[in-house]
Order: structure tokens, then C-alpha cells, then sequence
């Protein structure tokens, strides 16, 4: 030991004061806390849910542009129909015999959530995957125009029932990469600490 305001003795040992970590706490060691990361099922979520957004921002914007226009009938409840009329007939039969004269909603109700179950796929998708995404949605468009045009209660031009199909695919599209990418810039400054 030394003496206070002297120097050491040869042969001494010099102890070092303990450091205190924690204040309050000797002995203790504040924990590291490790940056928050978010998980790729959280990601995948977040995207699906993009997804339904997007394809819900576009369908919307195709169900009024077709309300604008005459003789035109909107993507989805032409896919509806389509599905309707392309069901088999035991299918329809078990249709009326269990929900009764609430068949064809029952049915057109299938339709959106099949549509909703793809349009969370593709989100989901393309948080890894964009290009794979873009290709769902490309499929999808391609249903949607074929639906259009064989119509039976559209009377328009073929160009103008594509109308609808065309601000769907350019609205839910470009609403899927924008979030897409905000999701990308998210787990980045979570896990930096900083702001892009």
C-alpha cells in the first residue's frame, strides 16, 4: 500500500480503487443491451400487410374509375362473376341448398378473400423477394383484365373496360413498392440507433 501523498515502497503491491459500473452499485456491471432487430416473421408480416394495402388502394381506385366510366364493371367484381359462372354445378347446387338465395355473395365473398390471401402473399414476398412480388401482382392484373373483357354486363370498348385494370395495376403497384421500401429502411435504423 501507499501512503497517502507519498510515493510507493519498493516491494509494496499498488491496489487500484474498484470502478463502479453502475452507480450506487459496486461490484455490479450495467448490461449490454444489444440493438433491437426485427425478426424476418415480423418483416414477412409487416409485408403481407403492405400488400393488402396496396392491393385494397388499387381495387378502390379501379372501382372508381369504372363507377366514371359506362358500360365498364370493376376488376374484382368481374373476377367474381367469372368465378360464379366457372364454378362447377355441384358446387353451385351445395351454394343455394346452404346458404339459399345468399349463394352468389357467399361465392363473390370467396373471391375477395382469395384475392386478399394472394395480395397478403405477394407483400409478404417481396420483403425478400421483389421481383417474385411484382410477378404476383402481373398474374393477378392478367386475371383481372381477362375477367374484364369477357363481361358479360360490360358493354364498352375493350380498351375502355381496361381502363379500370390499368389504374389497378399502376396504383396497387406503385403503392407496394413504396412501402416495401419504407419497410426496408425500418430494420436499419431500428438496429443502428441513427436515422437513415
Amino acid at each position: 500500500m501507499t501512503d497517502k501523498g507519498g510515493p510507493a515502497r519498493p516491494g509494496s503491491r499498488v491496489t487500484a480503487a474498484p470502478v463502479h459500473t453502475h452507480p450506487g452499485r459496486a461490484g455490479r456491471r450495467t448490461g449490454y443491451m444489444e440493438p433491437h432487430r426485427t425478426s424476418a416473421r415480423d418483416a414477412r408480416v409487416a409485408g403481407g400487410l403492405a400488400g393488402l394495402l396496396a392491393g385494397a388502394a388499387g381495387l378502390a381506385v379501379a372501382g372508381a374509375v369504372s363507377a366514371v366510366l359506362t358500360g365498364t364493371t370493376s376488376p374484382l367484381l368481374a373476377v367474381a362473376n367469372r368465378a360464379v359462372d366457372s364454378a362447377p354445378r355441384p358446387v353451385k347446387e351445395w351454394a343455394v341448398e346452404t346458404f339459399g338465395t345468399a349463394d352468389k355473395p357467399v361465392l363473390i365473398g370467396g373471391v375477395v378473400v382469395t384475392v386478399a390471401a394472394l395480395a397478403f402473399l405477394a407483400g409478404a414476398v417481396g420483403v425478400t423477394r421483389r421481383r417474385t412480388a411484382l410477378v404476383l401482382l402481373a398474374v393477378l392484373s392478367a386475371v383481372a383484365a381477362s375477367a374484364v373483357l369477357t363481361d358479360r354486363a360490360a358493354d364498352a370498348p375493350s380498351a375502355v373496360r381496361l381502363l379500370p385494370v390499368a389504374a389497378l395495376v399502376v396504383v396497387s403497384t406503385a403503392a407496394l413498392l413504396l412501402m416495401l421500401r419504407t419497410l426496408r429502411t425500418v430494420p436499419s435504423y431500428l438496429a443502428g440507433g441513427s436515422a437513415p
